[in-house]
């Protein structure tokens, strides 16, 4: 694992270089390195994993001299791939034990495409072909591991960090208000876009390549796929025994790989059926306890802690747990800012940030059950939207649209109260769903969408689109999101393909990914494995999710290594108690200062009047919009750090 970045004739970074490391070097807190190659800077700050001596530094040299590189992540097959080399090209002059020195004469020997088929890890590659003056970004299919970059006529920046490009004095620096529209309806920026106007994320399974000329200048950009992850595949219609065990055995492949370290490992365990099944396979493999992290809450409607405890003690894995509370929010308050280079308000990040910081002091990498929800039907939404759009849908536009209308304006609590009691007696899972009275309102806000991927969109958005437009405080809102060409199933299936197309990359990924690496903390997610991922897609649907049962598969596996009654319960998912956070004397001060008024106001940015209004009302009692106030909270903390910062 490791920060980098490199940069190609751009003159006032030459002595940015100790600056420069500041952005990446908590993603490699162990060593620095810098090199200049054929007129290319390199910056290198390196978590050490797998080979701790200095072999494994980067940038790093094929042994033909063709390639140098920088790779931010791990290869997890990394020793068959060594054994391919050798068998096939009999070289056997390797300098030390690293996966980055086994990737790099992989590139060399079988090239890039033949690589990429074979590699199994997450990864974020900066590739130079010293022959062809040719440049690789790739990115691994999940889009695990950050990547940004610029690249204009005659000079580049890439980087592991966005803030990186703070020291860039053109246009990139403008503000990007479609980034903002996306931060306050989704609560992250989708790829490839930044909240920089010019600067761009790699997307996932994706490679851009480049040249550079002899007179210095940049030619032949290209950015395309090498993974299809929307290809279709035929469903196995197997016994569900058999199709467990099957997949099973892929788990449990993936999950010994990925326990490859030459330093302490840990798992992080919430409770849930994803993180107690990668728990349970990696406490059966390793040779010695386990050790296992959970974080929890005091209030008990949120708290998984115990259950994650009781599992825990089953497997006899060394458990740690620590409690989310105002005091420690405190403690944590501003890492929570400085860990995420651009703008990102998913609320679960605190116990994501709390949790790897308490990880990191135990272990300097942990497994994860991410990944799992949308390849095998987690969410809540998987089974309840297409149910609920069935039945709005057929209602006539004009009707949802009068219904959307009144909702946009009003709340009224007696109408919530009614269809909250009616969709209690329909299904008693109901009674689970935490802030209920508000997605009862979001559903109707929802009501006038067109189909079933606009109507789970808008349930999901923290705002509805006529108050969003009144956020900001120029009336130029210009839509330059690129949209996805990709045709879904209009169905549930089709749901989660979508998740693993922008929500799994755009928001869950990196909030573990900036949460855990902030500390040194390097997380795997074996889920994210392609044979698990293929496998998933061939698995019929009553496997899948059936009437209100989801994850049968996983339960199915799961059921024969944990008891029953530690796992059986509806999922709850990593939601805080986000007004027993924020209701906090030192908190609201913070906030006060936040939103001050002639800052908003000079920034031009956003609509001060309807930030204020929000935060009173807000600090009076009315907790409605609480999702979207953190939305405001983490934007302005970036503007006031980063808007209009002269660092040349």
């Amino acid at each position: 694992m490791c920060g980098l970045t490199v940069f190609f004739n751009i003159p006032n970074l030459d002595n940015k270089t100790t600056e420069l490391f500041k952005f990446i070097e908590n993603r490699g807190p162990d060593s620095s390195l810098f090199k200049e190659i054929d007129n290319l800077s390199f910056l290198f700050s390196r978590l050490a994993i797998q080979d701790l001596s200095e072999m494994g530094d980067q940038p790093i040299f094929s042994s033909s001299k063709k390639f140098v590189m920088m790779f931010n992540g791990e290869i997890y097959n990394h020793k068959h791939i060594r054994s391919l080399i050798e068998n096939e090209f009999n070289h056997r002059s390797w300098k030390g034990t690293s996966d980055s020195e086994t990737l790099i004469e992989s590139f060399s020997y079988f090239g890039v495409d033949k690589t990429l088929e074979l590699v199994k890890g997450m990864f974020a590659i900066f590739l130079y072909d010293l022959i062809l003056k040719k440049i690789y970004l790739i990115n691994d299919i999940f889009g695990e591991k950050p990547l940004y970059y610029q690249i204009n006529k005659d000079s580049f920046l890439i980087s592991s960090s966005l803030n990186s490009f703070n020291f860039i004095d053109n246009n990139s620096k403008d503000i990007n208000l479609n980034s903002i529209k996306e931060l306050v309806s989704n609560n992250y920026i989708s790829h490839p876009n930044t909240i920089w106007q010019n600067v761009r994320k790699i997307n996932p399974a994706s490679i851009i390549s480049f040249q550079i000329s002899k007179n210095k200048t940049i030619k032949n950009i290209t950015d395309c796929n090498y993974y299809n992850k929307f290809k279709k595949f035929e469903k196995l219609y197997q016994p569900p025994d058999k199709l467990s065990a099957k997949l099973e055995n892929y788990l449990h492949e993936s999950v010994e790989r990925q326990l490859i370290s030459d330093v302490p490992l840990g798992s992080f365990l919430s409770g849930g059926i994803d993180s107690t099944l990668v728990t349970a396979i990696a406490s059966k493999i390793s040779s010695n306890n386990l050790k296992t992290f959970t974080i929890g809450f005091k209030n008990s409607k949120f708290n998984e802690a115990i259950y994650a405890s009781k599992i825990a003690d089953y497997l006899k894995t060394d458990h740690n747990q620590k409690y989310l509370d105002k005091n420690n929010f405190i403690e944590i308050f501003n890492d929570i800012f400085e860990a995420f280079d651009e703008p990102f308000s998913d609320s679960s990040q605190i116990p994501t940030i709390l949790l790897s910081k308490f990880c990191s002091t135990r272990v300097k990498v942990a497994l994860t059950g991410d990944g799992g929800d949308e390849l095998f039907g987690g969410y809540n939404r998987y089974v309840f939207n297409p149910k609920i759009w069935k039945k709005l849908s057929l209602i006539p536009m004009f009707a949802r649209k009068s219904i959307a209308s009144i909702f946009s304006n009003y709340h009224p609590q007696f109408i919530i109260n009614i269809i909250k009691n009616l969709l209690y007696l329909s299904n008693s899972r109901f009674k689970s769903v935490h802030y209920f009275d508000q997605k009862i309102v979001q559903l109707f806000r929802a009501i006038s969408s067109k189909n079933l991927f606009e109507f789970s969109k808008k349930l999901s958005s923290h705002i509805d689109d006529t108050t969003r437009d009144k956020l900001l405080f120029t009336e130029i809102f210009e839509n330059n999101t690129v949209l996805s060409n990709i045709k879904f199933e209009n169905n549930y299936r089709g749901m989660m393909q979508s998740d693993i197309n922008d929500y799994l990359p755009g928001d869950l990924l990196v909030k573990v990914d900036r949460s855990s690496m902030y500390y040194g903390l390097e997380t795997r997610t074996p889920f994210l494995d392609k044979k698990v991922y293929e496998f998933s897609k061939t698995i019929p649907n009553q496997y899948i999710i059936e009437k209100d049962n989801s994850k049968i598969i996983l339960k199915n596996i799961l059921k024969k290594i944990v008891p029953n009654d530690l796992i059986d319960r509806p999922k709850q998912g990593f939601l805080i108690p986000n007004n027993e956070i924020l209701r906090n004397d030192d908190i609201e001060k913070k906030i006060d200062l936040l939103f001050n008024k002639e800052k908003i106001i000079s920034q031009n940015i956003l609509n001060y009047d309807f930030i204020i209004k929000l935060w009173t009302k807000y600090k009076k009692g009315y907790h409605f919009d609480q999702y979207l106030l953190w939305d405001l909270i983490v934007l302005q903390k970036w503007l006031d750090t980063n808007l209009n910062k002269k660092l040349l």
